[in-house]
Formats: structure tokens, sequence, C-alpha cells
């Protein structure tokens, strides 16, 4: 009866190993196994055989318990191994963990996956306490914050509301926060570990008690951003510039016009001749203002010719005495020898007045402004380190005693929108535009400065020679006559007015009109041949080249002469064909009727 108990006891005891996933082996001294229940696997030699289990089995046998994980058909078994009584063999357990390694083993996988994405995202990331203690980073944000890659344990020390350049902005974000919000777009300032200041924008949320967020440095994002609105205030000033110049030279053809016309009358008045001369030549200069204006508004094309130097540089010189204020004394120093340059004068002049604008800027309490022009000998050498051509060139200097530059602020001095004036007081393009027009003249130019000592800049350009003649003051010459009919279509009403009393004084016929519409329906009623059209090419309404169109279809033998205040370099490619011809703005009677005359011939 015991027997057959003790038999089903231990059927029973198999039945229940053979269910569980746990395997029990014994194994003689010669760690061949003995006894094996539980796990159906192929044998227990499976369990014992592999070279870790061999290390655990043979520790077991010299008296120390021992554990390794078996490979078994696919499974993973954690293990256990002691000694059975002294010197016996080894007794082992195991059970089946396949699914907890593995899945211990794709955490792990996961976790690092985690690590590394964050480790190397290029936008900083970090976790921090609701008070703001920081508890990871990564390196990104280290390098963000101006920390060297071994100094994280600095930046850990460091709380979160001081790196805020002000207290209430992260009390926003954390209020935010812990209302539950995912923060998106936060913009903030923070402090560098050097104490600079950058933009930075964050995004973010609340997790189980710390703050996870996500910190992106937008500071040039932004500085970009201010350059392009800068930018396009000049493109608008520039438009500006070019509608002003515009509308001045219809003022200068009205002005000049009748003062030559006035010269003409005036023979035997030597007194009233010489005003009017002087009249005329301050009218010529202001013509030469809205070239300027025009070229700085690229509504002018830019046109290099031989100019005296010292020329030039007497005018700048006159004009910035204005400018710069009777706190700055101005010195000249012009070489007789500088000779004679080859160059777009409008643009010499803002080079230069450009140069003068920094140097007066840099001595806000008063100070010297030193010009001076001489002639050198440029070396290949040296003409290697100015990057232009050696030879003979004649140099302008600009020097002042102001407040000087730092190795950093010279390094960068011609570069576009670099500015070290406050916002607002400089557009960062001044010694930028300098630089570009040197190179376009293919000059050379080069800057000496220190903190507190001043600067001084030198252009080195190539020398033509001699300074050519002075130009005399052109006196208006005897109206030349004719007897065409002539349309003359303006819609400034002064303009139009003189132009139509020196062609009616040269001995033409006069037909006028305010615009293109009217001028159409005095076509229509005139009865007779129109041989000449001057008009505008900018009117409201009917455009100058399209009232020629128009009117040629009637007309057809009729001439086109368009009027306007742009250059005829630039207009040209807008003129309909080469039977349309072209006159800038201001011009003189002279002018007018030679040309008139020419076209009627």
């Amino acid at each position: 009866m015991n027997s057959q108990i003790e038999q089903s006891s231990a059927a029973l005891r198999r039945s229940l190993l053979s269910k569980m996933p746990v395997v029990f082996w014994t194994t003689d001294p010669d760690l061949r196994v003995t006894s094996f229940s539980g796990l159906p696997l192929p044998s227990g030699d499976a369990v014992v055989n592999s070279p870790e289990s061999l290390r655990a089995h043979r520790t077991a046998l010299e008296g120390a318990p021992a554990s390794f994980i078996a490979h078994v058909d696919g499974r993973l078994l954690d293990a256990y191994v002691e000694p059975l009584g002294s010197g016996n063999g080894v007794a082992g357990v195991a059970i089946d963990s396949t699914a907890r390694i593995i899945a211990e083993r794709a955490l792990r996988l996961s976790e690092q996956s985690y690590r590394s994405l964050i480790d190397e995202a290029p936008y900083a990331v970090c976790r921090a306490t609701e008070s703001g203690q920081i508890l990871q980073a990564n390196p990104a944000m280290l390098v963000m914050l101006g920390y060297k890659p071994t100094e994280m344990g600095d930046l850990l020390m460091r709380d979160l509301p001081v790196l805020f350049t002000e207290h209430d902005a992260f009390l926003q974000l954390s209020d935010t926060l812990l209302s539950g919000a995912t923060v998106q777009g936060f913009e903030a300032a923070w402090n560098r570990c050097d104490g600079r200041a950058i933009e930075v924008r964050i995004g973010g949320r609340a997790i189980r008690g710390c703050f996870d967020l996500f910190v992106e440095d937008v500071t040039e994002k932004k500085e970009l951003a201010r350059r392009l609105r800068q930018a396009q205030k000049m493109q608008m000033l520039g438009q500006l510039a070019g509608g002003v110049a515009h509308d001045f030279n219809n003022l200068l053809t009205v002005i000049n016009g009748y003062c030559d016309l006035l010269l003409l009358g005036a023979d035997s008045e030597e007194e009233r001749r010489r005003q009017l001369t002087m009249m005329r030549q301050a009218g010529e200069r202001a013509s030469g203002l809205t070239q300027q204006l025009l070229a700085f508004s690229r509504q002018q094309v830019t046109v290099s010719q031989p100019v005296s130097l010292n020329s030039v540089v007497r005018e700048v010189i006159e004009l910035s005495r204005r400018l710069i204020g009777e706190h700055i004394t101005v010195v000249e120093r012009l070489s007789s020898e500088a000779g004679s340059i080859l160059a777009d004068s409008a643009r010499m002049h803002q080079m230069l007045m450009n140069l003068v604008v920094n140097a007066r800027d840099a001595m806000p309490d008063g100070g010297h402004l030193e010009i001076e022009t001489r002639v050198e000998r440029v070396s290949a050498e040296r003409a290697h380190a100015l990057e232009m051509a050696p030879g003979d060139c004649a140099v302008v200097s600009v020097k002042d005693d102001g407040v000087g530059m730092d190795d950093h602020v010279r390094a960068h001095l011609f570069e576009p929108f670099f500015t070290t004036k406050a916002l607002g007081k400089g557009t960062g393009l001044g010694l930028a535009t300098v630089y570009g027009l040197v190179r376009q003249l293919s000059g050379g130019i080069t800057v000496e400065s220190r903190p507190g000592c001043g600067a001084h800049f030198s252009i080195y350009l190539h020398r033509l020679g001699a300074e050519p003649a002075r130009d005399r003051a052109v006196l208006p010459q005897p109206l030349t006559r004719g007897t065409s009919v002539v349309l003359v279509v303006e819609d400034d009403a002064a303009v139009r007015h003189y132009t139509a009393k020196v062609l009616a004084d040269a001995g033409y016929s006069l037909l006028e009109a305010s615009d293109g519409a009217q001028a159409l329906e005095i076509a229509q009623r005139h009865s007779g041949a129109i041989d000449l059209l001057v008009t505008d090419m900018v009117m409201p309404g009917v455009p100058g080249t399209e009232l020629a169109t128009r009117l040629r279809a009637v007309h057809p033998d009729m001439r086109v002469l368009l009027v306007s205040g742009y250059s005829e370099l630039l207009v040209q490619d807008r003129l309909p064909d080469k039977t349309f011809h072209y006159l800038q703005k201001p011009f003189s009677p002279d002018r007018l009727t030679r040309t008139v005359n020419g076209l009627l011939q």
C-alpha cells in the first residue's frame, strides 16, 4: 500500500514539474548528468555542456555556488548550481526566463536608442524639477550655453530660473507647464556662462513632477530677420530716393531752363549776368546731387570717366563741414601730384562721405578729421596684400582720433550689416558699401586702428596721370531755329510751359497737352501733320511710349522724343525700337532745341 502511494506521489511530482517552467538536474563529479526533470528539453547535457555552464559547474564542484544563463533550444534559462555533498557532484535548478530577458534587453536597447537620440539632437534637451533644478541635459545644451564637454557638472549646478535673463519669463513658462498645457514656440532670452545673452525658443511639457524641455538657439535667425527688415527698409529708401530725384529733375529743368533764357537776354547787364551764372552753376550742382540719389536707388547707370581726385575730395570736404558739425576740426592735406583716376564721381562722393560719417560717429565729443591725398608706387608684394594690380596709385586717406577699434571689430569691419552702433543708429552697410565700391574700381583699402587711438582708412586707386582740365561754366548758346509742328505732352505744368516756350521761341508751332488722353484728343482735332512728339515717359493714364505708338498709327512719319529724369543708359532698354529717341532731364534750352532740330532734319 505504501509503495503504491510513493509511486503515485512520484508520478504527481513528475507531472507537476513537467508543467512548470523549471528544470532540475544532478551530475556526478565528472559532470555527467545523473538525473534530469522538468521542462521538456532534448537532454540534460544541453544545459551542462556550454562553456559558461561548465565554468559554473566547476565552481560548484570546488564548493561555491554559481549562476549563469543557459541557452537551450532557443530558450534563455536563469540557472543556479551548488555542490551536492562533499565532492559527490552538482545539483542545479533553472527557470525559463526567455520572455523576461528579451523584455529587459528590449528595454535596454530602447533606453540606449533614446539616450543616443537625445545626446545627438541638434537642439538642447533638458529635464528639470518643477522648481527649476536641472536634472539632465544633453551635449547640445552645453554647447549652446558656452560650456566645455567636460563641464556638465557645472551646468547641472545651475538652476533653470538663473538661465533666464528675466525671471518673469521663467514664471510664465512654469505656470503654463503646470497647467497641463504643452508649450510650443515660447520665446525668451537666456544667459550663457560667458555672460552673453542669446535668444531661445522653448517647447516642452510637465511629466511626473518634472519639466521636459526642448530649446533652440534662435539668436542667428532673429538677427537674419532683423537684417532682412533693415534691407527692406533700405530698398524702400532707395525707391523713395529715386522718386525724389525724378521729381527734383523736373524742378531743375524749369529752374535751369529759365535761368538760361534770362542769360540769353542779359548780355548788357554784367552784374545781372554774373548773378544768373551763379544761379545756373548752383543748379548744375543740384543736378549732380540727383544723379547721386539715382545711383543710390540703382536707377542711374554709373559711368567711369577721368576725374580729379583732389576736386572730388574738396567737394566732399565742403559738404562734410555741414554734416559733421563744428565740434570736429577738418584738416585737408592734398597733394598736387594726386592727379586723376578713372571713376564715377557720384560713387566717389558716396564712398568718401561714408568714411567721413564713420569718422564723425567715432568722435561724439569732437576731435580732428584729416583727409589726405598722395601718390604711392605699389609694389607687387604690396599689391598682393591689397588684392589689386601693382603700379602708380593715387591714395586718399581719412583719419580720425576717435574711439578706435579692437581686433574683433577690424576683422568684421567690411561685412554687410556688421555694426557696433546702437539699434537704429546704423545699418551696417556704410563700410561694406565703401569696400564694394573700392573693389569695383579695382582698388584696395587698408585700415589701421587701436582702441582709443582712432582709425586711419587708406584707399588705393590706379592713377591715370595729371588732373584733367577743369570744366568751365557752360553758358547757354543761341537757340537753333525750326518751323515744324511739335506736340508737347507733360503732366508737370512748369516743365510743359518751359519746354513749350523754348520751342516756340525757336520758331516751332506748338500743341500742348497735360496727359496722354488730352494729347490724343488734340491730335484728333488737329487737321495737319504732327512732325514731332515730345512726351514725358511716365504719366498717369496713358504712358509716353503707348501714346507715341497710338499716335503713329495716324501720323506714321511723326518723330518721337521721350523725356524723363532717369539715366539714358537705363532707359534705352525700355524703348520700343530705335525710332524712339530719349532726352534726360534736366535739359537746357540749347540742348533741347539742338536735339529737336537734329530729329526733324
